[in-house]
């Protein structure tokens, strides 16, 4: 697929970027010209993944600990503009976010689901309940 930069000089709040998928998902939006604020418990696996990008930098925390949201609430990257674009490759989200592309008067959000919506998750229902819900909302 050839890249279309139609991200280019977004403001990309990647939450879950330490993990597999948020890497790759980090290299595809940084292909589109995106800059990227990276979120994830992970530091040393973000900090490697931001030395690979051009436009990146880290805000290492746990999205589960209310202390850590105000960090990704408002995030600014190296482009110093709110954020555009949360993808929420990660469970937590906070009301603060949507705000911030409200007041900015445009946004978007991408929120990840898994194959558990489908067939459920032994032992983690809460887990394939929630993502049977996000693909019942398209």
């Amino acid at each position: 697929m050839r890249a279309t930069k139609q991200l280019a000089g977004a403001s990309v709040l990647l939450t879950g970027a330490s993990g597999g998928l948020g890497g790759h998902l980090a290299h595809a939006l940084a292909a589109e010209g995106a800059t990227l604020v990276l979120s994830g418990r992970d530091t040393r696996a973000l900090e490697a993944l931001a030395g690979a990008l051009p436009r990146a930098v880290v805000v290492a925390c746990d999205l589960a600990d209310p202390r850590c949201r105000p960090r990704t609430d408002r995030p600014r990257g190296g482009s110093g503009r709110p954020l555009e674009v949360l993808v929420n490759n990660a469970g937590i989200e906070s009301a603060a976010s949507f705000a911030v592309m409200h007041d900015a008067g445009r946004g978007h959000v991408v929120k990840m689901s898994s194959i558990a919506g489908k067939g459920g998750v032994a032992y983690d229902v809460a887990y394939g309940a929630v993502k049977a819900g996000l693909a019942a909302l398209r």
